[in-house]
């Protein structure tokens, strides 16, 4: 009988830590999926020139870098944006890679995009980093850094 419940224990220890593993999959396929979307999320309010999603996306501690060195925190962000400062007439994203760290995604992409600024259309081809945490709302835009490419 000792052997009948040595072996019952394996199988019940077995299925539970089939269940354990199962579990911390699906969270991490959860949080690994929501940041593409919130990344996908930021570009479109940025090209809407959307101040409520914008705000929402990003935190207030946003430090965002542009290619040519200005620092903007996130009121300058979206005032830039709404303003019509620099109008995104086109944006696409290409060669996306995301790492992540706990409540930390580090994304990188490059980023290609037609702008108006200043009556003068622009061609961006940037490469782009971008640091997201994930917050009980959901992920918001900590800092982003871009640089020329050519």
């Amino acid at each position: 009988m000792t052997f009948k419940l040595t072996t019952m224990h394996r199988k019940l220890y077995l299925l539970l830590i089939a269940i354990a593993c199962s579990a911390i999959l699906m969270a991490q396929q959860q949080t690994s999926s929501s940041l593409p979307d919130a990344v996908d999320a930021l570009n479109k309010a940025i090209l809407d020139a959307d101040s409520s999603a914008l705000a929402r996306l990003t935190d207030k501690r946003l430090t965002y870098g542009h290619s040519v060195g200005r620092i903007e925190d996130r009121d300058q962000f979206i005032r830039a944006l709404v303003s019509g400062g620099a109008d995104f007439k086109t944006l696409q994203v290409a060669d996306q890679t995301i790492l992540y760290s706990g409540n930390t995604g580090v994304v990188r992409h490059v980023l290609t995009a037609v702008i108006v600024d200043k009556g003068n259309e622009i061609n961006l081809k940037l490469a782009v980093l971008q640091v997201w945490e994930k917050q009980k709302s959901g992920w918001k835009l900590l800092a982003r850094q871009a640089s020329k490419l050519p």
